[in-house]
């Protein structure tokens, strides 16, 4: 194992108060099991560790719902190693779905869900989604990723049934 587990700051949206965790992937883990909010942003800069937050953090979650919820890990990373520019022409990630759908084509999944068993599984909360490097699918598809459009999924996913879970890495925000 190579993460570190290091202190988290974070910022409750309903109350705008902030808080510090000191233990980032505890934090994290705390929050998806209670199911309150549509999602967790996590910036830092590089070399801080968030792909491998991220890694870790899916581990845990397989171990702790041992089949309760399924746990999708998306790396940009997967994305980049690739990436084609025949392969993504006529991709458009505008929602939880595209992006998944992406990363299942990318990984060759012979078992994947399709648009609606996804929906329903991140609805009812029997999935917990983890993208890592936001800003970084936003720059390798830049026109072909709505950022907005995708935000606004989860946002309505998670108004739809307030069970959707999905964690966002990011080195920064100032893309959107």
């Amino acid at each position: 194992r190579f993460y570190t587990d290091q202190a988290l700051r974070h910022l409750d949206v309903s109350t705008e108060e902030e808080g510090k965790s000191e233990s980032a992937i505890g934090f994290l883990i705390s929050s998806l099991s209670g199911g309150v909010s549509s999602a967790h942003l996590v910036t830092a800069t590089g070399g801080m560790g968030k792909s491998t937050l991220c890694h870790e953090l899916a581990i845990a979650l397989n171990k702790k719902f041992q089949g309760e919820k399924a746990v999708v890990l998306i790396k940009a990373e997967s994305l980049r190693n690739n990436f084609s520019n025949e392969f993504v022409s006529n991709i458009e990630v505008r929602s939880l779905y595209d992006l998944y759908d992406l990363h299942a084509q990318i990984s060759n999944l012979g078992a994947m869900y399709d648009r609606n068993h996804f929906q329903l599984c991140v609805l009812c909360g029997r999935s917990v989604v983890i993208f890592d490097g936001l800003d970084e699918f936003a720059s390798i598809l830049q026109e072909r990723f709505s950022v907005a459009d995708f935000l606004s999924s989860i946002r309505e996913s998670h108004r739809q049934m307030g069970r959707g879970q999905v964690i966002l890495t990011s080195w920064n925000m100032a893309f959107v």
